[in-house]
């Protein structure tokens, strides 16, 4: 469809309006061409800063001759300013698009509006030179102006977002359903399902699906690198009850797995709220796991420290560290939630490695293949031609999503963000799907507060800490105190209990994996996703040490056990549920609430967590007292000095070889 530059405000005068030929082409290159609603909202200082960003973007260059076009008069209407200390809302309808331009060299824009998340970013896309890249330039664009893809109701019959975005017949034919869950666990434990099965047709016909679960917004938030006994081992001592699967008090692990005489190290009360990294590489975790005696955590850890770790006295680097603990004592809003709410005992990290081949399962149910940081192969798996994480459904099924992230330092929250989908599909990749998504799928923690007060949270969030792994982080991964982690996630909590969205809304609150720290459960075996086979030839250890080639194994085992959380007027009270998840569980709680299909085998066979809600009778549609936590800082300071910045780093990770491997 070509673009109609007679509206457009900023037209090119010297490059002339295009041709038929030339909006097919801007339409497969750009596809989101078309509406958007775009919202000024905030103080009288965000109003201007909006209304200034629209003017300077317009005419952008962003590479192969074309410019971002704004449509509007201006793109952002003049509105009334708010008072002083109180903030406003504007919303109008602005057509986004791109015109052809003949302009001999880029036309770059210098941003001094360097003090706010999306000024940074713009003063950084605005100067990439690659092609692929281009599209990052587009989304900070839309986003400094507030610009939303519009719900299903309110799309323009030209917007080619949804051209594209298409739901595939077959999601809504009818599905016979397996019979009761009994005979539907069976087919489950046994694999039968495939990619492409509809929740309805894996779940027993007296579980709900889409319409009947009465959730509309699911909310995640997956914190980094600790282990079930480490967090809520001691819940059942606090709540006075035994049916919580915890370690034993008098718990232990030899030093050395081949050697049954060597000493004892016990589970222990952390002396101190921060840890130098633990060992959760694959190499790592297997040692840990040990063919299920869960006893390798002091080897496995003693001595070990990651590339790029501050220096630290040995003695932060003892084995010991793994079997570290923390109660009610230091880590009091998590033993309030999860005794209020609903807790599984029994839900695992989807692998045992470490964060983002489980975070890859979280979005697309496999890593394929993956055990490190590397990115997932997806090519020649191009959207919309196939679906290959749950957000490339969501979009099809014209379900509202967004990713939020935390602004750190001056840092956007928008790249952390970005950096989460990177991870998954690499740079290239990741912008391709960004520009076929449409809309904007990433903002910041600001922004999911200011959505959870207005009302207007997506009907999936993904919600994400700091990503940078030092002392200031709030994602609890070491070496970050744990009690800033505990204030993000009542930040989180505490915006949902107050949203007028809190009576149709579930969060899910979890860890990516047990970030090498002790837990004595045994993971079981769960369901190959695909056949893709562990690239074991990646390894983000040094050669020296154990590689990843001395642990063969495969994707059909769960990881270690983590904390699992539902914050939800729904979640039975002091429930405590002892099925086995993962976090396709989750990911298979999305599907079946919005009626899309199956990634790979793992979702396909994987278990919601439905025995955490109670559907029927919501015990707390008047939302609970929920303390807002503190901050020792005489704590933090102590973190902060132990784990302060330097120039003296290690140059590579330490795990010694074991006997036997």
């Amino acid at each position: 469809m070509p673009l109609d530059t007679d509206r457009l405000h900023v037209a090119d005068a010297a490059a002339g309006a295009p041709s038929a030929t030339d909006g097919d082409r801007y339409a497969s290159l750009f596809p989101w061409l078309g509406w958007y609603r775009c919202e000024a909202r905030g103080d009288r200082d965000v109003f201007s800063t909006q209304k200034w960003t629209a003017t300077k973007l317009a005419g952008v260059e962003l590479g192969r001759g074309h410019r971002l076009a704004i449509e509007g008069q201006p793109a952002i209407p003049a509105a009334p300013r708010p008072p002083r200390g109180k903030t406003g809302s504007h919303t109008v309808h602005a057509k986004v698009g791109y015109i052809p331009t003949r302009a001999p060299r880029a036309h770059m824009i210098s941003i001094s509006w360097a003090r706010t998340s999306v000024g940074t970013l713009l003063a950084v896309a605005a100067r990439m030179k690659r092609a692929n890249f281009s599209g990052l330039v587009v989304v900070a664009a839309l986003s400094a102006l507030g610009c939303t893809a519009p719900s299903t109701d309110e799309q323009q019959s030209d917007d080619l977002t949804w051209f594209w975005n298409k739901v595939p017949p077959a999601w809504d034919a009818p599905v016979a359903r397996p019979g009761d869950e009994a005979m539907a666990a069976a087919e489950r434990g046994s694999c039968t399902f495939k990619r492409g099965a509809m929740p309805a047709a894996t779940l027993g016909s007296e579980l709900p699906v889409d319409k009947n679960i009465p959730i509309e917004h699911v909310i995640v938030l997956m914190q980094e690198n600790r282990s079930f006994d480490s967090l809520l081992g001691h819940l059942g001592k606090y709540t006075g009850r035994d049916d919580i699967e915890s370690a034993p008090e008098d718990a232990s692990v030899p030093e050395d797995i081949s050697d049954p005489a060597s000493p004892r190290h016990y589970w222990q009360h952390a002396p101190m709220e921060c840890i130098s990294d633990t060992n959760h590489e694959w190499a790592g975790s297997h040692l840990e796991y040990n063919d299920g005696k869960m006893d390798g955590f002091y080897q496995a850890n003693h001595g070990f420290y990651e590339k790029g770790e501050v220096t630290v006295p040995a003695s932060a680097l003892d084995g010991e560290r793994a079997m570290w603990w923390y109660d009610e004592r230091d880590i009091p809003l998590y033993y309030q939630l999860a005794s209020t709410f609903a807790i599984a005992d029994h839900y695992h990290s989807s692998l045992l490695g470490e964060t983002y081949p489980n975070r890859d399962y979280l979005y697309g149910a496999t890593s394929r293949g993956v055990v490190t940081g590397s990115y997932v192969n997806v090519e020649g798996d191009s959207y919309p031609k196939k679906d290959v994480v749950i957000f490339d459904e969501l979009t099809k099924r014209r379900v509202t999503w967004k990713i939020y992230a935390q602004d750190f330092k001056g840092v956007p929250g928008i790249l952390p963000g970005v950096a989460r989908l990177n991870a998954f599909f690499g740079p290239k990749k990741m912008t391709e799907r960004l520009i076929m998504w449409g809309g904007i799928r990433i903002w910041g923690i600001a922004d999911f507060k200011l959505d959870a007060k207005l009302g207007r949270l997506p009907q999936v969030a993904f919600v994400d800490a700091t990503i940078f792994e030092n002392v200031n982080g709030n994602d609890d991964h070491p070496p970050a105190d744990i009690q800033s982690g505990q204030v993000f996630v009542s930040d989180v909590v505490h915006s949902v209990l107050k949203s007028p969205q809190w009576s149709s809304t579930a969060l899910f609150i979890t860890y990516d994996e047990h970030g090498g720290i002790y837990d004595h459960v045994a993971p079981p075996t769960a369901c190959a996703p695909d056949d893709i086979a562990p690239n074991l030839a990646q390894d983000d250890d040094d050669p020296q040490y154990a590689a990843n080639q001395d642990f063969p194994g495969g994707f059909d085992r769960l990881g270690v056990r983590v904390p699992f959380m539902v914050v939800s007027p729904y979640a039975k009270a002091g429930y405590v549920g002892h099925q086995t998840y993962d976090h396709t569980s989750i990911t298979r709680f999305i599907e079946a609430k919005f009626k899309v299909p199956a990634l790979t085998a793992r979702d396909a066979n994987a278990l919601p967590p439905y025995d955490l809600f109670d559907f029927e009778n919501p015990p707390f549609m008047t939302p609970p007292a929920i303390l807002e936590p503190a901050v020792d800082q005489a704590q933090l300071n102590a973190c902060r000095a132990l784990f302060k910045s330097n120039d003296k780093y290690k140059t590579g990770s330490g795990l010694p070889k074991p006997a036997g491997h």
